[in-house]
C-alpha cells in the first residue's frame, strides 16, 4: 500500500470519527438541552474540534437538520475509509463521493463565511477567543478545500476507462440509462443541500438592502419565476464545471465509477464542459437520459463512460441504502417530535 493511500485511509477514518462525534453531540444536545451538554459544547476544546466538521448541508438556511445530513455523510466516509483500507486502496467509490462533496461544500461555505465576516460581523463585540476561533475555522476550511481536492484528484487519477477488447476492435463501456438517471437524482440532491442555505442567506441580506427596497423592478424580478431560472443557471454553472473540469466527474459519478470524456476518450476541454452545462438548462433534459443519449451529451459531443471496477461489486454497497433511509426517517421525525 502506497504512502499516499495510507494517508488517505487514516485521514478519512479520523475525519469521519470527528464528524460523527460532533454530529451526535449536536443532535443529543438538541434533544435533551441539559446543562452538562451546554458546558461541553461551550468548551474551547469542542470548538477547536468542531472546526474539522466542515460539512454544512441542509435544505434551509436554519440548518434545522444539519447534524442529520452531516452524520450521514461522515458515516459514509467512515464505511468508505474502512473499505479503502481493507482493499489496500482499491475500493474508492464512497471516499471519492464524500470528498468531492466536502470539496464543493467547503468552497461555498468559505465564500459564505467570507461575505458574513466582511459585511455582517461587528468585530468590536467579539472576544479574543471568538476572533481566534473565526480565523482558526477559516484556516481549517481552506485546508479542507486543499486536502479534499488532492484526495479526489488522486482517487480519479488511478482509475482507468473500462475498455473491452475483441479480435477486431476496442469498445468503451457506456453508462446505462438508469445510471444516468441515478446521477441526476444524486447530483440534484447534493446541489440542493449545498446551495440552498447560501442562496437563502444571500437573499435575506439583499432584501434588507436599500437597493432592493428602492427598486420596484428588482422586487418584481425576484418575486417572479425568472429569478428561480437565473439562480438554477448559476448553480449549475458552479457545480458541474468545477467537478467535471477538475475531476472529470460529478460526485454522483464517483459513486458509479464513471467519467466524462470526449469522442477520443480523453478529458473534454473547457468549451465542451461549458456547452455541456449550458445544455443542462434545456427543459426536460433530465428525461433525455431515457433516449439513446442525453441532450447535453449529444449536443456537446461528450460521453459518460464506465471505469474499471477495482473494489467490491456494486451489490455489496447497496446494503447501506436501507439503513440510511431508516436512519433519516427516525432522526427527522424523532427530532420533530422531541423539539415540539
Amino acid at each position: 500500500m502506497e504512502k499516499s493511500d495510507k494517508f488517505i485511509g487514516v485521514f478519512s477514518l479520523v475525519l469521519s470519527i470527528i464528524g460523527m462525534v460532533c454530529g451526535l453531540y449536536t443532535f443529543y444536545g438538541v434533544w435533551i438541552e441539559t446543562s452538562d451538554f451546554n458546558f461541553f459544547t461551550g468548551s474551547k476544546i469542542f470548538h477547536l474540534l468542531f472546526a474539522f466538521s466542515t460539512l454544512n448541508l441542509d435544505f434551509s438556511n436554519k440548518f434545522d437538520h444539519l447534524e442529520i445530513w452531516s452524520f450521514i455523510f461522515y458515516t459514509l466516509l467512515f464505511v468508505g475509509s474502512l473499505q479503502f483500507l481493507k482493499t489496500k486502496g482499491r475500493e474508492t467509490r464512497l471516499l471519492g463521493f464524500v470528498f468531492s462533496v466536502i470539496f464543493l461544500n467547503a468552497i461555498i461555505i468559505f465564500l459564505q463565511s467570507t461575505i458574513f465576516k466582511l459585511f455582517f460581523v461587528k468585530w468590536g463585540n467579539y472576544t479574543a477567543f471568538q476572533i481566534f476561533n473565526s480565523i482558526y475555522s477559516s484556516i481549517i476550511l481552506v485546508g479542507m478545500v486543499i486536502v479534499s481536492f488532492r484526495i479526489s484528484k488522486i482517487i480519479k487519477s488511478k482509475k482507468e476507462i473500462d475498455i473491452i477488447e475483441t479480435q477486431y476492435r476496442k469498445s468503451i463501456t457506456d453508462t446505462s440509462r438508469w445510471q444516468r438517471f441515478f446521477h441526476w437524482i444524486i447530483d440534484s440532491t447534493i446541489m440542493a443541500l449545498i446551495f440552498i442555505p447560501i442562496i437563502i442567506f444571500l437573499s435575506h441580506g439583499f432584501i434588507d438592502s436599500d437597493m432592493y427596497r428602492e427598486s420596484e423592478s428588482l422586487q418584481m424580478f425576484f418575486r417572479g419565476k425568472a429569478a428561480l431560472y437565473v439562480i438554477t443557471f448559476v448553480v449549475l454553472f458552479i457545480y458541474y464545471p468545477i467537478s467535471e473540469i477538475l475531476f472529470g466527474a460529478s460526485p454522483a459519478k464517483f459513486l458509479t465509477e464513471s467519467r466524462v470524456v470526449n469522442s477520443k476518450a480523453e478529458s473534454p476541454n473547457f468549451s465542451s464542459i461549458f456547452l455541456r452545462t449550458l445544455c443542462r438548462n434545456i427543459p426536460f433534459d433530465a428525461l433525455s437520459f431515457f433516449s439513446q443519449r442525453g441532450w447535453h451529451d449529444s449536443l456537446s459531443e461528450t460521453y459518460v463512460v464506465k471505469e474499471k471496477t477495482t473494489g467490491f461489486k456494486t451489490n455489496k454497497l447497496l446494503w447501506i441504502l436501507p439503513f440510511l433511509i431508516i436512519y433519516l426517517l427516525i432522526m427527522y421525525f424523532g427530532k420533530e417530535y422531541f423539539t415540539r
